[in-house]
């Protein structure tokens, strides 16, 4: 019997145990009703997974017994451009979709499209889409959901850009949404077969985080020269209401496209790029 899957978004280490989201914990006590010491296999989306042991209680935990880097992911980096539809239809298509291999879901509206999401029922709608992603790989092997996160956070931004009022700042909040699995998953994949350079790299990445730092910085700048140049009379002292600001997040759109291509390419160790050539 296959042991049961479930998501989480920490990176942990073999021979450590780690406390359970309380939604995990619950379905593994409650709903599967597993036993004490029961074994089940946790993922984070970024590929491989880790086989653990369930230490049961009120707080449920996980002591970590190995990490298996497997791969189940399809050779071919197919791209599913959907429309909204209706709420069952689309929860289908995405479930499906992740099962058969999927390596990206863009949802655009159509101009038939019944569906009209913005404001709080588009970040809602988000959130439960990620769930169906996320339960799907779990269903079936599939460990590596970073493409689908930087898909979304790069089209959330792009419609925050070209977009004006409750629309642009809902879409802009919900970024964080996909935000939240990225790091996880970006940290286990870059430092994946570094051997002996693992502590290095691990350093390195934690380093990298100041890139949050600097890119905000350069935003500003570009919203600065964009004021500057087109709308020179809308400013009072050092102050300005221009526009630029909010084109110059189109800088974060690109950020996100390089996750997406590290996601689905540039992280792949020698290993896998050797047994392919």
């Amino acid at each position: 019997m296959t042991s049961p899957r479930f998501l989480i978004e920490s990176v942990p280490k073999v021979g450590t145990d780690i406390e359970l989201p309380r939604n995990v914990a619950h379905h593994a006590q409650h709903v599967l009703r597993l036993a004490d010491g029961a074994e089940i296999i946790l993922f984070n989306g970024s590929g491989g997974q880790w086989r653990t042991q369930l230490v049961a209680g009120k707080r449920a935990r996980a002591t970590i017994t190995a990490f298996e880097p497997v791969d189940h992911e399809s050779p071919l980096a197919l791209t599913v451009l959907q429309a909204w539809i209706a709420v069952d239809k689309l929860d289908w298509v995405v479930e499906k979709a992740t099962e058969l291999g999927v390596a990206q879901i863009v949802l655009v509206p159509a101009e038939r499209s019944q569906v009209r999401l913005a404001g709080d029922r588009l970040q809602r709608r988000l959130i439960h889409l990620r769930e169906v992603a996320a339960a799907a790989c779990a269903q079936c092997g599939r460990n590596k959901l970073l493409a689908i996160a930087a898909v979304m956070a790069a089209l959330l931004v792009t419609v925050s850009v070209f977009s004006s009022g409750s629309i642009a700042m809902w879409s802009i909040l919900a970024v964080g949404l996909f935000n939240s699995i990225m790091f996880p998953c970006i940290f286990t994949m870059g430092i994946e077969e570094l051997g002996p350079l693992t502590n290095a790299g691990s350093a390195m990445l934690n380093m990298a985080i100041v890139g949050g730092a600097i890119i905000p910085w350069v935003v500003g700048k570009i919203g600065d020269v964009v004021n500057h140049r087109y709308y020179p009379d809308m400013f009072e002292g050092a102050t300005s209401w221009g526009q630029g600001i909010h084109y110059a997040l189109i800088l974060a759109a690109v950020c996100y496209v390089y996750i997406l291509f590290f996601a689905v390419s540039g992280s792949k160790p020698n290993s896998r790029r050797h047994a392919k050539a």
